[in-house]
């Protein structure tokens, strides 16, 4: 081992415990962007425990492992909008679970009266979920190897590069599929759903690369027996969709339903979860969406929530 390598693993634990536990959060980021990110290479498989009691493993070379390692959070405006949101006894919906970080702290915040559903279609993935939500005590948490999208029925599962697990996406199938494709199962969230998760869902959250729309097209049993209240917090990356009328298809059907749309600050570097996150409250999405942002749904109107 090159003795370059040797000080930054040795001084890692160091570098995360300053991120996480010093009570002087100013220049936390400026340090990760010129020095303390150095210190995620030679990447290396790791067992962890966040501040806030999230027990995962990972590997510092994947962008979400990375982030909650040294900082203890994930897309942290995000998290707070499900911490601000769920109460005891509601249901979330978690569609694009991944590793099960949003289901986590969605089981702790619901409560044993409530409901957690992390739907997940990479096998690979879901028994990542499937160890950390038992390894987490997360009871009330019903798991789904399923792909959501628009009609029951299969599709290819492309993994994301290395470095990203959270890049892995369905697609058509089609001739010429790489290798790294599995074919996976797929139906509607309306058919994925029970009755009562359908009419006790508070919030769903949708992060599933690129296939928003379809996801999106499966819903009308769930928006039009769902509670009032509930809300969708849908990633959406314009360059990703087929084309811009999936996203404008997005925007149409849930205004169909009573949806305006706001916008979460989105911040899933590992500089944006350093520190203390200061966001202000999801303001009216007015206009076309230029990039890639997480779009909160409400039927709430008004400028800001």
């Amino acid at each position: 081992m090159r003795p370059k390598d040797l000080l930054r693993r040795l001084g890692r634990p160091i570098v995360r415990q300053y991120l996480l536990h010093s009570p002087l959060h100013a220049g936390k980021r400026a340090f990760w962007s010129r020095i303390g990110h150095h210190f995620a290479w030679p990447a290396d498989d790791f067992l962890s425990r966040t501040p806030a009691g999230f027990e995962f493993g990972g590997n510092t070379g994947d962008l979400i492992d990375r982030a909650l390692y040294f900082s203890g959070r994930w897309e942290p405006e995000l998290t707070g909008y499900v911490e601000r949101t769920l109460q005891v006894g509601d249901t979330f919906v978690d569609v694009g679970a991944n590793i099960g970080y949003f289901s986590w702290l969605a089981s702790g915040l619901v409560g044993d009266q409530g409901r957690v559903v992390a739907i997940e279609a990479s096998p690979r993935i879901f028994q990542i979920l499937e160890r950390h939500l038992d390894q987490n005590g997360c009871s009330n948490v019903r798991r789904v190897n399923v792909g959501a999208s628009d009609q029951a029925g299969e599709l290819r599962l492309i993994d994301g590069p290395l470095g990203n697990r959270g890049h892995t996406h369905l697609v058509a199938a089609q001739a010429g599929d790489p290798g790294s494709s599995v074919s996976v199962r797929v139906d509607r969230m309306d058919q994925l759903l029970s009755s009562a998760e359908i009419e006790n869902t508070r919030l769903i959250k949708i992060d599933v690369e690129g296939l928003e729309a379809e996801v999106v097209r499966g819903l009308d049993g769930v928006l039009s027996r769902g509670r009032r209240e509930l809300e969708l917090v849908v990633e959406i990356t314009p360059d990703w969709s087929d084309s811009a009328s999936a996203v404008e298809e997005i925007f149409a059907r849930l205004a169909g339903f009573g949806f305006v749309p706001y916008i979460l600050a989105s911040g899933s570097e590992v500089e944006a979860c350093i520190g203390v996150p200061r966001f202000g409250p999801p303001r009216r999405l007015r206009g076309r969406l230029e990039a890639r942002a997480d779009v909160l749904f409400s039927r709430t109107d008004r400028e800001t929530l």
